[in-house]
């Protein structure tokens, strides 16, 4: 029989650990999840709240070979839907104009361009 003095470190070590009923920590513990997204509050940072026309927010387009959505107010809508009393007309890569009562309405992806 061979004599083994690691196997016997480590059963001391462990037995130790688990009669001084302390916890085994290889790494101390994180502060912050670095897999764990942001979260930012506006009002700290400086920007600028998005203000919507009309009630109408903008919030993404999606265009493809077969059809072309725009996400406003949180609803995903294609030309000819409805959202509150506003028929989308037209979406383009950076803008959407919506018919309300008659009058066309041009909502922006972004901010509007300089000079329009």
């Amino acid at each position: 029989m061979s004599y083994r003095p690691r196997g016997v470190c480590f059963c001391l070590v462990l037995g130790f650990t688990l009669l001084s009923n302390q916890e085994i920590n290889a790494l101390p513990p994180l502060e912050h999840d670095p897999t764990r997204p942001a979260v930012i509050d506006i009002g700290e940072t400086g920007a600028k709240k998005v203000e919507t026309k009309e009630g109408y927010l903008l919030q993404a387009i999606i265009i493809s070979s077969t059809r072309r959505l725009a996400l406003i107010n949180s609803k995903f809508l294609s030309v000819g839907e409805v959202i509150d009393a506003a028929t989308v007309e037209k979406i383009n890569k950076n803008f959407v104009v919506l018919s309300v009562s008659g009058q066309k309405l041009t909502i922006y992806l972004f901010d509007q361009p300089s000079g329009y």
